[in-house]
């Protein structure tokens, strides 16, 4: 599964966030994630939009793949929760 948000105007033009994405724990390692993360890209692509998404440093396989998809790093961010 893998779907977007609403795009938006930015400064840098319109952008297109992908996520969710996600496969289910039986079919991983099949390529159905990178099948259906490289859709709506293109889909996203097609209607004009810079594409980007968040990626989980933390899981190296799912990062693999939107690397092979043609994604780089362009920031990092970090979450803190102040008690």
């Amino acid at each position: 599964m893998a779907g977007h948000a609403p795009m938006v105007q930015a400064p840098a033009g319109l952008v297109g966030r992908i996520g969710p994405v996600y496969t289910l724990p039986d079919h991983r390692g099949r390529g159905f994630g990178a099948a259906v993360t490289a859709a709506v890209a293109q889909d996203l692509l097609a209607a004009g939009a810079l594409v980007m998404l968040f990626a989980d440093a933390a899981n190296p396989g799912s990062n693999r793949v939107y690397e092979r998809l043609g994604f780089a790093i362009a920031g990092e961010q970090l979450e803190v929760d102040l008690l």
